[in-house]
């Protein structure tokens, strides 16, 4: 065991690194990662899901919250503001439906890219880490970044 932990620890180690280098340069957004649906709800940054986001330059909205997943309405405002809209495949399954959902409800004035994640990748830690960490460089460098 102690042999394998020690490999899992390197190898998370360098994804780590090689995610950090990959996207250092890029420029920070901000993304509304929604998790649930009736009640909308998002993470706040004090959760594992939004500090890994962080690690590829992307920020989640709300900027601060006294909750982990706080409940939030889909009003103009926030729907404006983040650079994309991300609807995580779990705990809630977002579909391709939600995917029009959510457009239909953005403002003309909305630049957000709206897009389904994978909700493993981004939400489980431990081992599963590497192989997370590795999907969301690819995920981020293979959006659209105008």
């Amino acid at each position: 065991c102690a042999e394998r932990t020690t490999a899992l620890g390197l190898q998370f180690m360098r994804v780590l690194d090689d995610v950090v280098a990959a996207c250092r340069e890029l420029p920070r957004q901000d993304v509304l990662y929604l998790i649930w649906r009736a009640p909308w709800m998002t993470v706040s940054r004090d959760t594992y899901i939004s500090r890994t986001l962080a690690l590829i330059g992307w920020d989640t909205l709300p900027a601060a919250s006294d909750k982990r997943y706080p409940e939030i309405e889909l009003d103009t405002a926030l729907l404006a503001a983040p650079d994309h809209i991300l609807l995580s495949s779990e705990p809630y399954r977002f579909r391709e439906r939600h995917l029009d959902e959510i457009r239909k409800l953005l403002p003309s004035h909305a630049q957000a890219r709206v897009a389904l994640i994978d909700g493993e990748m981004t939400s489980w830690y431990g081992s599963r880490a590497i192989r997370g960490l590795a999907y969301l460089k690819d995920f981020r460098l293979n959006t659209p970044r105008d």
